[in-house]
């Protein structure tokens, strides 16, 4: 076994790279993360946790929302279309977190009408582009640090997570000693600082080499809008889920049990890690060559199963230790619900192999309906469990609709697995590569002249 995955990782260098990178990046920043709400949880009330945690999962989920599918398109197009890198990433950052920012605006308005606890949101105007411009950073992060995957640069998005976890630590502790009695809105505020000291530092190195002016080019979301509207749509049905539980949480229950529940799903989140980074490099090593595919899906999934293995066997007998270092509450409400969580984990591998094979054959418009069913059938599981039986339940309920989820998507990942790939899909589209130049758009040479 051991010689033969070390096969399978000479001959998939690029892979094995991209991914680590991306591993290496959850890494950083899980861990980081970790001391970051613990330090929260020593500098502020359970109550501001609660709200602060609360309003990070809603930035991510508008950023996730504001991003389009920018993110995961690009991680296909950047491979065919090389002379058109900086136009594609430079219009898709500005989108995104001008879309972000207008969703970040549009919660911020109306989520203290639905929820008291998001009532600090509507205490003052600063507050609210507070909370907007987070949001729109946000978008804009996501989709940059998927460009350096379509760019397999993964070393220059682990850089960037490495400044933004040690950055907001850092406000986060000044913060805490000044500010503490501001309450979960601080929590927030260094979040948003340190996504903005990150991204001052990785664009320091270009800001004098482009006319970032003309590097915003309409032309391109016109000729990109229809695959980004699909993979926006698609990329959002996988994502709600995961990022509208503690939201659910706070809704249903209250900010401080959702305190213990983020922290449990963090940790459960990072365990899944490996999962999402093999598949994303998977789809940015194949978008442009499907050919190989059968050989490097084989790879991924043996490396998805021993993650999925070693998660259960490392943290179930630890999770009570584990958030016991947040607080004794944290440990007393959420521990069990880490363990149910992790029993997710083998359907949440088939569910990210499925995804991406509908990215890498252009399926992606295809299956929508089946992802929006997924999420739905996610969150109504999680709610009935919350609601019937707490945390625990919610947990239940959600590992439940991963493992059925994993059961309908197999059949397909299997005949990927056996080098059965549909026939009707083109293995490569040479006209896509050329399309940018029937559009209108510059030529290479335009650009480069400009880098």
């Amino acid at each position: 076994m051991v010689k033969r995955i070390s096969t399978h990782i000479r001959s998939n260098v690029r892979l094995v790279l991209n991914a680590g990178s991306l591993v290496g990046t959850t890494g950083v920043t899980s861990i980081l993360g970790v001391i970051y709400w613990w330090l929260a949880a020593q500098q502020f009330t359970p109550a501001a946790v609660g709200f602060g945690s609360a309003t990070i999962a809603a930035m991510m989920l508008l950023g996730s929302v504001g991003k389009l599918g920018l993110d995961t398109l690009l991680v296909g197009e950047l491979p065919r279309k090389p002379h058109l890198h900086a136009p594609l990433i430079v219009t898709a950052l500005v989108v995104a977190g001008s879309v972000g920012t207008v969703l970040g605006l549009l919660f911020g308005v109306l989520a203290p009408h639905v929820a008291s606890d998001f009532q600090p949101l509507a205490h003052s105007p600063a507050i609210l582009l507070l909370f907007a411009s987070g949001a729109g950073l946000t978008a804009s992060v996501l989709v940059l640090d998927q460009a350096q995957i379509g760019l397999l640069q993964g070393r220059v998005q682990l850089e960037r997570n490495t400044i933004f976890a040690a950055g907001k630590l850092l406000v986060l502790w000044l913060a805490g000693l000044w500010l503490a009695e501001l309450g979960g809105m601080v929590i927030y505020a260094a979040w948003v600082a340190g996504i903005l000291l990150s991204l001052a530092w990785m664009i320091r190195p270009s800001w004098l080499r482009y006319d970032w002016r003309t590097l915003v080019q309409p032309s391109l979301i016109r000729l990109l809008g229809p695959s980004a509207i699909a993979h926006s749509v698609f990329n959002i049905a996988l994502q709600i889920a995961a990022l509208a539980l503690p939201i659910l949480v706070t809704m249903l229950h209250s900010a401080t049990l959702n305190a213990s529940f983020y922290v449990a799903w963090m940790i459960a989140s990072f365990a899944f890690t490996l999962l999402s980074a093999l598949t994303i490099t998977l789809y940015a090593v194949s978008a442009d060559n499907p050919a190989m595919l059968t050989q490097r899906i084989r790879f991924t999934l043996l490396l998805s199963l021993l993650a999925c293995i070693g998660a259960i066997v490392v943290i179930f007998p630890l999770a009570d230790p584990l958030l016991a270092v947040f607080g004794q509450s944290y440990a007393e409400d959420a521990a069990w619900c880490l363990r149910w969580l992790l029993l997710g984990a083998f359907g949440l591998m088939i569910k990210h192999h499925y995804s991406t094979l509908c990215r890498i054959y252009q399926r992606v418009a295809h299956n929508i309906p089946l992802m929006l069913g997924a999420a739905g059938l996610e969150l109504l599981f999680a709610g009935l469990g919350l609601w019937w039986a707490g945390l625990n339940g919610l947990a239940v309920g959600w590992a439940l609709a991963m493992t059925l989820e994993g059961m309908v998507m197999f059949p397909a990942v299997y005949r990927a697995l056996r080098g059965k790939h549909p026939p009707h899909l083109p293995a490569h589209d040479p006209a896509a590569a050329a399309a940018p130049r029937s559009a209108g758009l510059p030529p290479a040479s335009a650009v480069e002249g400009r880098e």
